[in-house]
């Protein structure tokens, strides 16, 4: 299986558990990543204590933006006995030291019905079970997630990168327990959500746009439906120019806790 996806091939997995060591595969200019499971609660990968999959872009500086590499994982379990909180179920890497950003409209970046879990529910989690680093055009849907039953802690999605990703979409993202349901930090211009849910959380949605003096990006974000039950901020959200919440119910389950917190400070 390892083979199989450092060297490209179209994958797809039956029903079952597979023992994965921590593994990095290396995408240049014009690959295809397909793997395809039958489902997160039926084809898992179970990472013992290791990190996940590392997924990386290695296209030249020059090629970066008109990026041709597509990337479609569907229907897997990223499992980890992990207790610390420092592993990555899934990491998608555009590296910093590429100069340019993604920007390759015409091909398909799809991950679809993953799951990110303990393989039980007291101690295990991830730090962060989806992490996407200067990644654009995403279309991310089904996404569910548990943290441990004895803490709440990590994060279910991650977004990195200073490269002004843009027009990412996050559809039907499902989690409890987390200390962050989704997280964003960096240069974004253009982050949908729709429907997200958080169930005992700390956070809800956490995004911490970077804008410097003469910023020609436009930062926004829209999020439309869902509900959170959290014990912190249902939104929290800073240095976002434009931001759009649209029905999105949001249940205070702690002393102080905030519904929308939206500031700018640079």
């Amino acid at each position: 299986l390892v083979s199989a996806i450092a060297e490209g091939e179209p994958i797809k997995l039956p029903r079952g558990l597979f023992s994965m060591a921590n593994f990095t595969t290396s995408l240049t200019e014009q690959a295809d990543f397909f793997i395809e499971g039958q489902g997160p609660a039926a084809t898992i990968f179970n990472f013992g204590s290791e990190n996940g999959l590392h997924v990386e872009i290695t296209a030249a500086a020059s090629q970066l933006q008109a990026d041709k590499t597509s990337i479609e994982i569907r229907g897997i379990g990223f499992q980890t006995e992990l207790s610390n909180g420092s592993g990555v179920g899934l990491d998608i890497d555009y590296p910093d030291a590429l100069a340019g950003t993604d920007a390759g409209t015409s091909v398909i970046r799809r991950l679809e019905n993953l799951g990110f879990t303990g393989r039980t529910t007291t101690g295990d989690r991830w730090g962060s079970g989806l992490r996407i680093t200067n990644g654009s055009y995403f279309d991310v849907n089904n996404i569910v997630g548990r943290g441990a039953e004895d803490v709440v802690a990590g994060t279910l999605i991650d977004l990195q990168g200073e490269k002004n990703s843009v027009d990412n979409t996050f559809t039907n993202i499902r989690g409890s327990r987390f200390n962050r349901l989704f997280n964003a930090e960096g240069r974004f211009e253009g982050l949908v959500l729709t429907n997200p849910i958080g169930v005992s959380c700390g956070t809800g949605v956490r995004v911490y746009a970077s804008l410097e003096v003469g910023e020609t990006a436009q930062p926004w974000l829209q999020v439309h439906g869902g509900h959170f039950n959290v014990t912190s901020r249902g939104f929290d959200i800073n240095d976002m120019t434009q931001v759009q919440l649209l029905q999105t119910l949001v249940y205070l389950g702690g002393i102080n806790a905030v519904g929308a917190l939206i500031g700018r400070t640079s």
